[in-house]
C-alpha cells in the first residue's frame, strides 16, 4: 500500500488482538497499532515530499503540533485517524483560500469578476503584454486543478468522519467533545464544498477571460505589425520611384561612354548625337513609372492585414455565436420532450 501511495483508510487484525490501521492522505502515510487490552497505541508518520502548503519538515511540525494539542486522546484507537482529520480540514482551507487570492487578483488584473464588474472600466487590462497573460492563465489554471483536489479531499475526509469511533465509553466526556468536533468538521467541510463550487465556476470564468485577451492582444499585435509594414511598403515604394527615375538615364549614360560607341575623334566636350542620350532615356524612364504604376494599381483594392483579421475575427464570433443558439435551442428542445414526456 506504500508503493501504490494512494489515499484510503484500511485496518488490519491479528490473531492476537492487535489492530493495525493504515491511513494515506496528501500529506502523510500514517501507520499505526492499538493494543486493546493495554490501550496501547504505536506508530508511524512519514510525510510526503510535499503536499502544496508544506515541505517534508512543515508537514512533520503541524502533525506534530496537532497531535500534541489532543494528547489526552492518545489511548484510543482512532486517534491518529482524528489528528488526520484535523489536518486534512486544515489543509483544504489552506488551498481554498490560496485559490481565492489567485483569482481575486486576476480578477483585478483583467477587470472582469465579481469584485470588480460594478468598478470595471475598459483600462483594466490595458498596458499589458501577452506574456503576463501567459503567466496569469498558468496561475488561474493551477487555482482550477487545486480547487478540484479541494473537492476530492473533502470527500475523503468527509468518508474518514463516517467511520465509527470504536472503543468508546458512554458518558465520555472527551469521547462527547470528539464527536461534536467532527460534527462541527463535517458541517464546515459541506460549507467549504459550496463555495468551492462557486470558486470553480469563478476560475472557468477567468479561463476563458485571459484567453481570451491573449486573442485581443496577439490580434493588437498582427494590427501593430500590419502598420509598420504597410509604412515599411511605403518607403520602398519611394525608393522604387527614385531608382525608375535615375537608372534609365544611369545606364543610357555608361552604355553611351564606352570607346567603341565614341562617335567622334576630336577632343571636344560636346557632341552633336548628345540628343541621343535624351531619345533613349527619357521615353524609357516614362514607360517604366507607367508600367510601375499600372503594376502598383492592380494591388491598391487589396485588404490590409489588419483588414483581414478583421475579418476572420469576425467570422469566428459568427461561429461561436451561432454554436451556442445551437445548444440553446437543443436544450430547449430537450426540455420540451421531457415536459411532453410528463
Amino acid at each position: 500500500m506504500l508503493r501504490r501511495e494512494s489515499y484510503g483508510f484500511a485496518t488490519f487484525k491479528t490473531n492476537e488482538g492487535t489492530i493495525t490501521y493504515y491511513l494515506a492522505t496528501i500529506s502523510a502515510f500514517i501507520i499505526w497499532s492499538h493494543i486493546s487490552s493495554t490501550s496501547q497505541t504505536q506508530g508511524i508518520i512519514i510525510p510526503r515530499i510535499s503536499d502544496s502548503v508544506n515541505d517534508r519538515d512543515g508537514i512533520f511540525e503541524t502533525y506534530a503540533q496537532t497531535i500534541s494539542t489532543h494528547l489526552e486522546l492518545v489511548r484510543y484507537p482512532w486517534f491518529l485517524r482524528y489528528v488526520a482529520i484535523v489536518e486534512g480540514a486544515h489543509w483544504i482551507d489552506r488551498i481554498y483560500e490560496t485559490a481565492l487570492h489567485i483569482l481575486r487578483e486576476a480578477e483585478r488584473n483583467t477587470g472582469y469578476g465579481c469584485w470588480e464588474s460594478w468598478k470595471r472600466s475598459d483600462s483594466g487590462a490595458q498596458g499589458r503584454d501577452v506574456k503576463d497573460f501567459d503567466k496569469m492563465s498558468k496561475h488561474v489554471g493551477f487555482s482550477a486543478a487545486a480547487l478540484a483536489n479541494v473537492v476530492r479531499h473533502i470527500k475523503i475526509v468527509t468518508d474518514l468522519i463516517g467511520i465509527p469511533l470504536t472503543d468508546t465509553k458512554q458518558g465520555d466526556e472527551r469521547i462527547a467533545e470528539v464527536m461534536s468536533a467532527l460534527v462541527f468538521i463535517r458541517e464546515q467541510l459541506a460549507a467549504r464544498r459550496t463555495d468551492t463550487d462557486y470558486l470553480q465556476e469563478r476560475a472557468r470564468t477567468q479561463l476563458q477571460v485571459v484567453f481570451n485577451l491573449i486573442n485581443q492582444s496577439e490580434a493588437a499585435a498582427s494590427r501593430q505589425i500590419a502598420a509598420a509594414t504597410k509604412k515599411d511598403s511605403a518607403s520602398m515604394k519611394v525608393l522604387a520611384v527614385m531608382t525608375l527615375v535615375f537608372l534609365p538615364g544611369t545606364y543610357f549614360a555608361t552604355l553611351l561612354s564606352i570607346p567603341s560607341l565614341y562617335w567622334i575623334g576630336n577632343d571636344e566636350p560636346g557632341s552633336p548625337q548628345f540628343w541621343v542620350y535624351w531619345a533613349f532615356s527619357v521615353p524609357c524612364t516614362l514607360a517604366l513609372l507607367v508600367l510601375y504604376g499600372f503594376y502598383s494599381g492592380r494591388f491598391e483594392d487589396r485588404p490590409s492585414a489588419a483588414e483581414i483579421m478583421d475579418r476572420i475575427t469576425t467570422v469566428d464570433l459568427r461561429a461561436k455565436l451561432s454554436a451556442m443558439i445551437e445548444k440553446v435551442v437543443e436544450m430547449l428542445d430537450f426540455r420540451e420532450k421531457v415536459s411532453e414526456m410528463r
